[in-house]
């Protein structure tokens, strides 16, 4: 995005100082939220227990259910110790 201002006056090189600025602020924006998708990509692991519950609640539910399908998507081996295909 270019801005335009009389005090956005060309620099060398061809930018005005606000242009540089909102470029600035993009990347710190680009970056902070490169920093939050790394913090959510956290694995979480239950105990033996806990898991057992889950998967018993899971079939119950299964069981239950007139219809069933599953949506899985890119990863979803990774935790099993299966190659990441992305990388």
């Amino acid at each position: 995005m270019t801005l335009h201002s009389k005090h956005a006056a060309s620099s060398a090189g061809g930018r005005g100082w606000l242009d540089l600025v909102w470029c600035a602020i993009k990347r710190r924006q680009s970056w902070r939220r490169q920093r939050r998708k790394e913090k959510e990509k956290k694995e979480y692991f239950d105990s033996p227990e806990e898991l057992d519950r889950k998967v018993q609640q899971l079939a119950d539910w299964i069981r239950e259910s007139k219809h069933f399908f599953v949506f899985t998507g890119a990863g979803i081996s990774t935790s099993a110790g299966s190659e990441s295909l992305v990388t």
